[in-house]
C-alpha cells in the first residue's frame, strides 16, 4: 500500500503518471477508453486487448467516464449514492457528465466549472496515491462539498470471466451517530482500502481498514457482496439484496449505528490491460436506527 505516494504535476496542470499508455493507432485512439460492450461478463477472460488512455491523455478523442460519489439533499445530508456516465474530451480535458457537471471549456488548473458546480481535483490526505485512470475530486454544489471519483471506466466486455483480483488504496469514512444527522456525535476517519473482485461470482467486497479520526468508534468497515454489472457497456458494481455491512474496532465487531435499514453502494472499474481492470473505486451510504455511515474508497493499485 502506498498512502505516501504523491501525484506530480506538469506545468500545464495535468498529472505525470507512472503507467503511461504506449503509442496507439488512430483507430485505437478514437475508440480508446469506452464504448459499448456485450450484454454479459463471460468469455474466458478479457474478450479483447483494448488500449485505455490514462485520464490526462491528450490523444484526440473522447473517453467514456464514470463519476461515483455521494448525493446530498438541499440541507446537506447524504441521502444516496451516485454512479453517473459521461464523456471526457481528452485534448482540452472538457468534462460532460449529466447530473453533475457540463464544462465544455475544459480544465483550468485543477478545476472544472459550469457556473453552478465546481469540480476540483484532490491532492491531499487521504487521496495521495498515484492515480492513472481516475481522479479523486471534490464537487462543490449548492453550498456543500462532496467527494467523488471520476475516471476512465473499464468496458464490461473486458472483465475476466473467472478468478479474483485485489486492489489497494485509500478511503474516507464519515459517521453521524444518534439520529442520522439530526444530532449526537460525528467523526471523519481516513485509512486504507482493500477491494476484492470475484469475477467468477460477479461480486465485489471493500474493506476499509486502519481508519483513524478524532472520536472514531470503529477502525474498520466492510461493504460485502456488491454485484458486478454491465451498465451500458461500462463495468460497474452496486449493492444488491445480498450486500452486507460490518464494522469493527481493535479486531472486535461493533454496532455503531444499530439495526441497519438501508445499504447503498456503487462503484466502477477503471482502465485495464490484458489481465483486466487496473483500478477501481466506489462509494457507500449505510443507514441504521442509530446513525449513518458513508464514504468513498479509491483503489489505484492492482495486486
Amino acid at each position: 500500500m502506498s498512502l505516501n505516494r504523491k501525484r506530480t504535476f506538469m506545468n500545464n496542470g495535468t498529472r505525470n503518471f507512472g503507467r503511461a499508455c504506449g503509442a496507439v493507432t488512430l483507430l485505437a485512439s478514437l475508440a480508446a477508453c469506452g464504448g459499448s460492450g456485450s450484454d454479459d461478463l463471460g468469455g474466458g477472460g478479457p474478450n479483447t486487448v483494448f488500449t485505455y488512455q490514462t485520464f490526462d491523455s491528450t490523444v484526440p478523442g473522447d473517453s467514456n467516464v464514470r463519476a461515483v460519489g455521494l448525493d446530498r439533499d438541499s440541507g446537506g445530508l447524504v441521502v444516496s449514492v451516485d454512479n453517473l456516465a459521461g464523456l471526457l474530451s481528452r485534448q482540452n480535458q472538457s468534462l460532460r457528465i449529466a447530473g453533475l457537471i457540463v464544462d465544455n471549456d475544459g480544465i483550468s488548473g485543477n478545476q472544472w466549472s459550469d457556473g453552478s458546480t465546481t469540480v476540483t481535483q484532490i491532492n491531499s490526505a487521504p487521496f495521495t496515491g498515484q492515480y492513472d485512470f481516475f481522479v479523486p475530486v471534490t464537487v462543490n454544489s449548492g453550498g456543500f462539498a462532496t467527494p467523488y471519483l471520476i475516471g476512465v471506466v473499464s468496458r464490461a466486455q473486458d472483465l475476466p470471466s473467472g478468478g479474483t483480483a485485489s486492489f489497494t488504496g485509500q478511503s474516507l469514512v464519515t459517521a453521524i451517530l444518534s439520529g442520522a444527522g439530526t444530532g449526537g456525535s460525528s467523526f471523519e476517519a481516513m485509512g486504507e482500502v482493500t477491494l476484492t473482485a470475484n469475477f467468477a461470482a460477479n461480486t465485489v467486497s471493500a474493506v476499509m481498514s486502519s481508519l483513524t479520526g478524532s472520536g472514531a468508534t470503529f477502525d474498520s468497515v466492510e461493504i460485502g457482496n456488491m454485484v458486478i454489472q454491465n451498465s451500458g457497456g461500462d463495468a460497474v458494481f452496486a449493492s444488491g439484496a445480498g450486500t452486507t455491512f460490518a464494522a469493527s474496532n481493535g479486531g472486535g465487531a461493533v454496532d455503531p449505528i444499530g439495526t441497519v435499514s438501508d445499504i447503498q453502494a456503487t462503484g466502477a472499474f477503471f482502465g485495464g490491460d490484458a489481465q483486466g481492470p487496473l483500478e477501481a473505486g466506489g462509494t457507500f451510504n449505510v443507514v441504521g436506527a442509530d446513525g449513518q455511515v458513508f464514504g468513498v474508497f479509491a483503489a489505484e493499485e492492482r495486486n
